[in-house]
């Protein structure tokens, strides 16, 4: 899955935390890459794995080397979620307008038996509280989901709003 994210305002207090899901089993199970844009524009990302509505991080990178972000900028994200009895995860996140990295910024493995299943794909959103700038809008541009080497669907979507609450979108095919 590949996605263009950018927001419309310059982050402030905790920033804001987005993810894309790979995987969504059901409304309490997925595996998704979560990224956090700080005051100071730096991105961290984490791949993580959620059970029964709980979060747990399988890893992380604490800032991605060479990104940083404005209001305005895009991000580029790309993440696989593949197999079953053992999931294959791997993600890259870098700056619209460069290229593309070779190697995968993250990387792991993951057996959860929950997890194991097919599903969907989505987006998630949350503003800090601490933030003092809501509403922050987020938009996601050429998502781009599909099976390794098959195109299931491309979709653009502009100003979706993030608050002080959760914000999610899915597609089901």
């Amino acid at each position: 899955m590949t996605a263009r994210l950018s927001l419309d305002k310059a982050m402030t207090g905790g920033g804001v935390y987005m993810a894309v899901i790979g995987r969504q089993v059901n409304s309490s199970n997925d595996y998704r890459l979560k990224l956090r844009v700080q005051s100071n524009g730096s991105v961290t990302a984490q791949l993580v794995r959620v059970v029964a509505g709980s979060e747990a991080v399988i890893q992380t990178v604490a800032t991605v080397p060479g990104v940083t972000v404005a209001a305005g900028d895009g991000l580029q994200v790309r993440f696989q979620v593949s197999g079953a009895g053992t999931t294959a995860l791997a993600a890259k996140v870098w700056k619209s307008g460069t290229a593309e990295p070779a190697a995968w910024l993250l990387e792991s493995s993951d057996s959860t038996a929950v997890l194991q299943a097919s599903g969907a794909v989505g987006l998630w959103a949350y503003l800090s509280g601490s933030a003092t700038n809501a509403p922050v809008v987020l938009s996601v541009d050429d998502l781009d989901a599909r099976p390794v080497g098959e195109l299931l669907l491309r979709r653009t979507w502009r100003r979706w709003r993030v608050s002080r609450r959760r914000c999610r979108v899915w597609w089901r095919r």
